[in-house]
């Protein structure tokens, strides 16, 4: 990919690497942002626009409640789409949960944030980020669950089995090209292929190893192969959005052996079906969704998943945070 793209994923990884730095001052951050980055994230923040802002909506409250904030590196691979340059990183933000978040009440005890990221390099800075955050795994970390219990298995999300997911050097052009174009398949011929009655018109076989690891948010938790995932997350999925087509409307690239997608707006749906312990509302859904994969030769292995479900059930006319004890200070 070139030196360009070096330059980008090592300025990304060195942003990463310095949460502390942030504590007492935007400054640091303008370092690496643009003063006018767009910033997009999940419910309850949705959008930021400046740095100033996203210090004081992000960070200050962060800082606020979590002692000791560090973060782990998961994930990290660079690209281009549609002559943009991009890096991605996924992994999680942790500390001492002492004081309320966004209206959850504290344990008093290290709480993992899990965290998806896109960042959009022009001039040397972030100008535009994507970030989902894994709200409801705070919440039930601090002992209060707005959802059902998860079909799939419920926990820490591991980092990739290979441990290979920082890509800080150069990948091969070849087998980037070759990584998306399966997990575009994947997406826009397999997904998007659902008859609505028999799942396997989707062909997931083509794109997913027999063992496949899907590791989807808290709410619907990880699987350990293909006939899991199907059980646990596509089928309860299908059936609540029947109707529902992946949309390429955000970033998505490859490098080398991973793949991943930006996901604003990724999914779109009715939702005819209950869902996580909602009834149907009949209401047009779009989803927040982003994707990391991992492939190994020709097939995908691993699949690490981030949903706002708080803006999902947000659309369904459902407040998650309402459901807290206490009162709350969001939405």
């Amino acid at each position: 990919m070139g030196e360009q793209s070096l330059a980008n994923k090592r300025l990304v990884y060195e942003f990463l690497s310095q949460v502390e730095r942030f504590r007492h001052s935007p400054a640091a951050l303008s370092e690496y942002f643009a003063d006018d980055v767009l910033w997009h994230g999940c419910a309850p923040f949705d959008t930021l626009a400046g740095v100033d802002a996203l210090w004081r909506a992000l960070w200050v409250p962060l800082f606020a409640s979590f002692s000791g904030l560090r973060r782990r590196i998961d994930i990290l691979l660079g690209g281009r789409c549609e002559a943009e340059n991009w890096v991605a990183s996924s992994g999680y933000l942790f500390g001492r949960f002492e004081r309320e978040w966004l209206g959850i009440a504290p344990n008093d005890r290290q709480t993992y944030l899990r965290f998806g990221e896109f960042y959009r390099i022009e001039a040397g800075k972030i100008d535009k980020v994507y970030a989902l955050y894994d709200l409801i795994e705070v919440m039930q970390q601090a002992g209060c669950d707005p959802l059902p219990a998860s079909l799939g298995l419920s926990g820490f999300v591991p980092p990739p089995r290979a441990a290979d997911g920082v890509l800080l050097a150069d990948q091969a052009p070849a087998e980037s090209a070759k990584t998306f174009q399966i997990a575009y398949d994947m997406l826009f011929q397999g997904m998007n292929s659902f008859d609505q009655e028999n799942k396997k018109s989707m062909q997931f076989v083509r794109y997913w190893h027999d063992n496949m690891h899907w590791y989807g948010p808290a709410g619907i938790g990880a699987t350990r192969d293909l006939k899991e995932f199907e059980e646990s997350h596509q089928l309860p999925w299908l059936r609540a959005f029947p109707d529902r087509r992946v949309v390429w409307e955000s970033p998505m690239f490859a490098d080398g052996l991973y793949a991943a997608t930006a996901g604003w707006r990724e999914v779109i749906a009715t939702h005819a079906g209950e869902y996580l312990g909602h009834p149907p509302t009949g209401k047009h859904i779009e989803f927040r969704v982003m994707d990391f994969w991992r492939r190994e030769g020709d097939l995908l292995s691993e699949n690490w998943v981030l949903i706002d479900l708080i803006d999902t059930f947000r659309q369904f006319g459902v407040d998650l945070f309402a459901k807290l004890p206490g009162e709350t200070d969001s939405l």
